[in-house]
């Protein structure tokens, strides 16, 4: 993820191995949770104010966002089969930057998108390669938190012109959901931490939550009574 040169014809599974991680990561945080626990949520910290299953819901939603709004006319000419409302509840036409909560409504049917959207990243990546990954760009119009995030991204990620557009490479959007996904993860470990639980997985320290605008408070057992 640090940019370092790679060969051209690395396929892009080598380049993006969290692909396969990310759902069992997740899994393995949300064991023996609660649904109280799921849906905690404070407005102590910025990174409170969404519950654990939000989190979630939102971390999958993106994965469809991105590989089948944004992208999706450029990695699937044919279209991926999928219905109109199933399309829009993957892609939170109606609920905002999450997965609809009328087709999702349990912690299993969200595990069981994200399992989807994990492979679907994956079913990409195995058709492309470093070069190709680092050659197919979109000009998209993204909103104004790019000027922050486009700091964590060594290559990929320019601006396209007019105020608000932008050039990104392929590589850049994995690397996009990859930093995303493990802001996350990191947030469920501290929502999980001031609810009195532990943190199960040990994660890379990279991406966005490494920058200076990230809320970077560190979570303790909140006192109750």
């Amino acid at each position: 993820m640090s940019g370092t040169p790679v060969p051209c014809k690395t396929p892009g599974t080598a380049l993006f191995p969290g692909c396969t991680q990310l759902p069992n990561l997740v899994h393995a945080e949300l064991l023996g949770l609660s649904e109280e626990q799921l849906d905690w949520e404070s407005h102590r910290w910025e990174w409170s104010r969404r519950s654990i299953r939000f989190l979630v819901s939102h971390m999958t939603s993106l994965i469809y966002q991105w590989l089948l709004g944004r992208w999706g006319s450029e990695l699937f000419p044919e279209g991926v089969g999928l219905s109109p409302s199933d399309y829009q509840a993957l892609l939170s036409v109606d609920y905002g930057p999450r997965l609809d909560e009328r087709a999702f409504q349990t912690m299993e049917d969200i595990d069981r998108a994200l399992r989807n959207a994990a492979n679907l990243a994956l079913q990409v990546l195995r058709g492309e390669t470093a070069r190709s990954l680092r050659e197919r760009k979109v000009v998209l119009e993204l909103g104004p938190t790019w000027e922050i995030l486009q700091q964590a991204h060594p290559t990929g990620v320019s601006p396209a012109g007019e105020p608000g557009m932008w050039e990104i490479t392929l590589e850049a959007t994995f690397r996009h959901l990859y930093f995303e996904c493990l802001a996350h993860l990191y947030d469920i470990q501290r929502l999980k931490v001031v609810q009195g639980e532990i943190a199960v997985c040990e994660l890379p320290e990279e991406g966005y939550r490494l920058l200076p605008e990230w809320e970077q408070t560190e979570a303790k057992v909140l006192e109750t009574g």
